[in-house]
């Protein structure tokens, strides 16, 4: 049985008059690729942002990697941070594979 890396379930949240998310719920398993997909204003960053723990919602619930969003926000960013950067010869840059400037001449 796999487990899952994201549960949603009746997430919420307002800003003022505006119902950004309305109940949303959602289930994604770990190892899996997931798209959120949706029309301007449809809430797809307000999700992402509760997710990340960078916004509360309202009302529901949401974990990431088992981690409670509100009640455990510091461990939800442990485990989904962003990573300093590497140095060296394997460096992920141009210039370190030899490939130049990333500026196109004109």
């Amino acid at each position: 049985m796999t487990s899952n890396a994201i549960v949603v379930e009746d997430l919420h949240k307002r800003f003022g008059d505006v119902e950004a998310l309305a109940g949303i719920d959602l289930e994604v398993a770990e190892g899996t690729v997931f798209g959120l997909l949706g029309p301007n204003g449809a809430g797809k960053t307000t999700a992402v942002r509760v997710l990340a723990t960078v916004l509360q919602p309202d009302g529901g619930r949401a974990e990431v990697l088992g981690y409670d969003v509100v009640r455990q926000p510091e461990a939800v960013r442990r485990r989904i941070g962003p990573r300093p950067p590497r140095t060296g010869p394997c460096a992920p840059t141009r210039e370190a594979c030899g490939g130049g400037s990333t500026s196109r001449p004109r």
